[in-house]
């Protein structure tokens, strides 16, 4: 960077040595220079003057200033160890050198300007450039000099160096902080005119940053609030530190703007001679502010609505807190006293051990704790209870606190009970659908645990929180249309098929047995009639146990009731499947079989309609005390990242299922695609 050469004066302190070192220098080269001091003082004027001249010697050698004494082809003619320590070489090594070579080389025509206009005008000079030490690291400078000529006709430049490297630096920091700060920073002299307006003035103003500088403050505040305005500013004058306050200002556009004002006051010698200060928008706080209220009244009536019993434990302190819906829930006394034991208290004795068990285990893995339970209120009534609870720990995965909801579910078990007895035949398939059912729930809970969590963080994401919000609202509702629709077509199966066929095998009956003890008696072909129709009553029987659960899981194993549905897939879709197991998995778990056939059965129907694939690879391993299942097509992909983060989910639907079938049976499942790579889904679920 070249500097700019300038005119300087020398009433500065480094300016005062380096005009002692002239007459210092003087003595040193003078050889009749102590002889003159011989001639006109006296022995101990002399030795006082000598140790005056080492002493300033010792200034000039040792301040941390840089001097140094240049002739007009900038070689170097004496330096003191200021200079030395800047260039990071020898002083001796240093004299009779070029100043050049230590002078980064876009900055030498700088340094040969500043000589030139020494000698040329015998006055001094100043100037900026950078200099480079011996490990080529850069500083930038200034040299301040002026000319000098001994008695001998020799002439100088004598030079003051100062590092100016930190200070420019924290100019740049501070212009950057200028220039990209959201808020406003500005410098107001005492008369109240705006001397420096950082450039964001010009979003929340309108105003350029030149348009307001040379303007009175009192200009961009609103009429009503000048008074307040004059009387912060006097407050400051009078050197009094004022706390940061609100006022409205108006924009170009006559627009108001609430704002926050800090300030801070600059002095010089003891006098005030400028106020710097930070005006920052507050439209947005208070918005946030008002969504927040309006989201926590929005939470309030969820809870209160959904009769829902919330409960936190401090576990350092073992401080309880219990929402009032919880002690409705227990018939407990609100102004008696609880502890982290006090629940248990209420929980049917059958149950507690399990409960105990279940919480234990939350804590040792840190998950989330589920359970639904029996409690045996304070009017001695028993009633179910559904709870689910979250573990929060430090980062060395210490627990700390633990909240949670609890909520009724006595009517919907009473119901269930009553289900089980009428339908004692379709006990399986209402097992099934019972677990469905449960998971169903435990998502539900989820989402609300969610939205908890959600509500924490709308400080700083509202805008998230809320397109998670109608995610999840699509996503229940879908939910709830999955199982209305799977209930709908299983009333059509027995009312429509086998209420129909089993009517018309009750009038052939009814027909037979009318015509016994007759001479013209049911005939032959009447009874195999009847006979047909029930063999099709038990083949819609079969097919409708098929749907909800293959036989063949149960009764051949996983491996054969995949390759039985991979066989339907072939036909029906026309892929080409091809299929890699070489187990039976005849000792599973039957939830956890049935969960890696769910997922596989997903997995081949989206790919069958989305995928556009001409042939899938499905793969089944057991591995390390794990299930390792595979789903792989030729397909053309998508953006999975994309779909998760679809506004509505309603993309991700399919994926979550088999994610949550995965979570349910203790393993996880992952889908790995791109657009025109095809897809694989992945799933690990432990069996030992």
């Amino acid at each position: 960077m070249q500097g700019k050469i300038e005119t300087c004066g020398y009433g500065d302190p480094p300016y005062y040595f380096l005009t002692m070192a002239h007459k210092i220098d003087d003595y040193r080269h003078d050889d009749s220079g102590l002889d003159n001091i011989s001639a006109h003082t006296d022995r101990d004027s002399k030795e006082a003057l000598l140790a005056r001249i080492k002493e300033l010697e010792d200034f000039y050698d040792f301040s941390p200033v840089g001097y140094l004494s240049l002739d007009p082809n900038g070689q170097i003619l004496d330096l003191n160890l200021g200079t030395a320590l800047m260039l990071e070489t020898e002083r001796q090594g240093l004299i009779g050198g070029s100043f050049y070579d230590h002078i980064v080389r876009d900055d030498r025509d700088t340094l040969y300007i500043y000589l030139r206009e020494t000698f040329r005008h015998k006055k001094g000079a100043e100037c900026e450039l950078r200099i480079k030490n011996e490990r080529r690291e850069v500083k930038q400078v200034t040299l301040k000099g002026k000319f000098h000529e001994d008695h001998k006709d020799r002439v100088f430049c004598r030079s003051v160096m100062l590092d100016i490297t930190e200070r420019l630096h924290a100019e740049e920091k501070f212009r950057l902080i200028a220039e990209t700060s959201n808020d406003v920073i500005f410098e107001i002299d005492r008369e109240g005119i705006i001397r420096y307006s950082s450039p964001a003035v010009e979003n929340l103003f309108g105003y350029m940053p030149e348009e307001v500088r040379g303007t009175p403050f009192e200009k961009y505040v609103q009429a009503s609030d000048v008074p307040k305005a004059r009387g912060v500013f006097q407050e400051m004058l009078s050197g009094k530190k004022t706390p940061p306050f609100e006022i409205c200002a108006v924009s170009k556009s006559g627009i108001p703007v609430s704002l926050e004002i800090g300030t801070a006051l600059a002095h010089s010698d003891g006098e005030l001679v400028a106020i710097f200060g930070i005006a920052r928008d507050l439209t947005w706080r208070r918005q946030i502010q008002e969504t927040l209220r309006r989201n926590e009244e929005h939470l309030r009536l969820a809870v209160e609505g959904g009769q829902l019993g919330t409960w936190d434990i401090d576990l350092i302190t073992d401080e309880v807190t219990w929402n009032s819906i919880l002690y409705g829930l227990l018939g407990r006394d609100p102004g008696r006293p609880i502890t982290g034991e006090t629940f248990f208290e209420y929980i049917h004795p059958d149950d507690l051990p399990r409960v105990r068990e279940r919480v234990r285990e939350a804590f040792r893995n840190l998950t989330n704790y589920v359970d639904e339970f029996r409690v045996i209120r304070e009017d001695g009534e028993v009633r179910w209870l559904a709870s689910f609870g979250r573990i929060f720990h430090h980062e060395g995965e210490q627990p700390i606190r633990m909240s949670g909801v609890n909520f009724d579910i006595t009517d919907a078990k009473l119901l269930s009970i009553k289900l089980h007895e009428s339908y004692k035949t379709l006990e399986e398939k209402v097992e099934e659908r019972t677990g469905e059912l449960k998971r169903t729930n435990e998502m539900l809970l989820n989402e609300v645990a969610k939205r908890k969590r959600y509500e924490a963080d709308l400080k700083a994401a509202s805008e998230k929180i809320l397109r998670e919000s109608k995610k999840r609202r699509y996503l229940s509702a879908r939910l709830v249309e999955i199982i209305e629709r799977d209930r709908r077509d299983m009333a059509m199966y027995l009312h429509d098929d086998l209420g129909q066929m089993l009517t018309s095998l009750k009038m052939d009956l009814e027909l037979a047995r009318d015509g016994l003890g007759r001479p013209d008696g049911p005939s032959k072909e009447m009874l195999e009639r009847a006979e047909a129709k029930a063999l099709g009553v038990m083949r819609k029987v079969k097919d409708i146990s098929r749907d909800l659960r293959p036989n063949v899981l149960d009764t051949l194993g996983l491996d054969r009731a995949l390759r039985s549905l991979i066989e339907n897939v072939r036909m029906d879709s026309g892929l080409k499947v091809h299929f890699h197991c070489k187990d039976t998995f005849k000792d599973l778990d039957p939830d956890k079989t049935l969960a890696v056939y769910r997922i596989t059965q997903e997995a081949l129907a989206n790919m069958a309609k989305y995928a556009q694939a001409t042939e899938v690879f499905v793969s089944l391993i057991r591995k390390d005390g794990s299930l390792r299942l595979s789903v792989e097509d030729n397909g053309i992909g998508f953006n999975v990242d994309e779909i998760m983060r679809s506004e509505t989910g309603q993309g991700a639907l399919g994926i979550k299922m088999m994610q949550e079938r995965a979570l349910l049976a203790g393993g996880e499942l992952t889908v790995d695609s791109g657009i025109g790579k095809g897809t694989i889904v992945s799933a690990e679920i432990p069996v030992e």
